[in-house]
């Protein structure tokens, strides 16, 4: 029994009175158990109905209107809605000569982003400190060569950009090391950050010329004679496929999980600027400690670049 004026009664009478809504799925085949779409499509509205209230003018209601309409359009067309609002922001002047409000020729653009996540020396994720993001438009590359050195929009540049920002944001409240893949291994990248005496470690991309060794005048081949300074052993998982991303036209061997014993070999080199960096604001070779890992039987290694100093 429940009392009329309990806190269940009103529930309970709500069932009764929609049991014929809420029971077809008993009946019709393929009926949803939730209404998950429904609420989805719905929350957009809502939204825009509760943001309404602080509308002003009439403007107010169209410009409301308009980014709702866009927003709906780029749901519905499976698009990403922030990436196809920041087209049309990016592409106003040609939306204008049309005077249409949906791009004529719009190709799917997903926001790029350059992330910095804050890690302890105990390997916790303390949270993100910086992020910087774009979205790619439809130019064209330039097919000359020196004009695509010079641009200053490449997203090459990006990455000290964010550095840079972390840095004045932490200050000197906390010492950082930037640790950053193959991506950052351009050599405007490392000048900068070189003169800027910003800490760094990444993955080696490129092999270099270097200076100052008459034996050898490249990079890896000086990092091939660097003496191992210490060995460390690491459990390898086990891969059973051949390569996780067949389309990219890259796979690994299948291996065994086993423990690998690793050599690591350290030594500073002299590289040097190629010609085709742009000379200006750059040195003409940069001094870096490299660190090359490999796995002592059967070979294999990794090379790596920073600004620390050796053990």
């Amino acid at each position: 029994m429940v009392e009329p004026r309990s806190p269940l009664w009103e529930p309970i009478i709500l069932i009764i009175n929609q049991w014929s809504r809420l029971t077809p799925f008993l009946e019709v085949e393929g009926v949803p158990l939730d209404i998950n779409l429904v609420e989805q499509n719905l929350i957009i509205p809502v939204r825009y109905l509760a943001g309404s209230f602080n509308y002003q003018t009439v403007n107010d209601f169209e410009v409301g209107d308009i980014a709702m309409s866009l927003t709906a359009t780029a749901r519905a067309n499976n698009v990403e809605p922030v990436a196809y609002l920041a087209y049309c922001l990016t592409h106003y002047k040609d939306l204008i000569r049309t005077k249409s409000k949906v791009p004529i020729s719009y190709h799917l653009i997903l926001p790029s982003t350059r992330q910095t996540l804050a890690v302890n020396l105990r390997q916790e994720i303390l949270g993100l400190l910086g992020l910087k993001t774009w979205v790619r438009g439809k130019t064209k590359k330039s097919k000359n060569k020196k004009a695509r050195r010079e641009d200053q929009s490449r997203e090459t540049l990006r990455w000290p950009e964010l550095i840079q920002q972390v840095e004045q944001q932490v200050g000197s409240r906390s010492k950082l090391i930037h640790v950053a893949d193959r991506e950052i291994d351009d050599y405007t990248t490392l000048s900068q950050l070189d003169e800027a005496q910003i800490r760094f470690v990444f993955r080696v991309n490129h092999n270099r010329n270097i200076q100052d060794e008459p034996t050898f005048n490249k990079l890896f081949n000086s990092l091939r004679d660097a003496v191992v300074i210490c060995e460390r052993e690491i459990p390898l998982s086990e891969r059973k496929k051949k390569g996780q991303f067949p389309t990219r036209g890259k796979g690994h061997p299948k291996r065994k999980r086993r423990m690998a014993r690793l050599g690591i070999a350290a030594k500073k080199i002299k590289i040097s600027r190629a010609e085709r960096v742009n000379k200006k604001n750059t040195p003409e070779f940069l001094e870096l400690n490299f660190v090359r890992a490999f796995e002592l039987d059967p070979p294999w290694f990794s090379w790596m670049a920073d600004s620390e100093p050796r053990f």
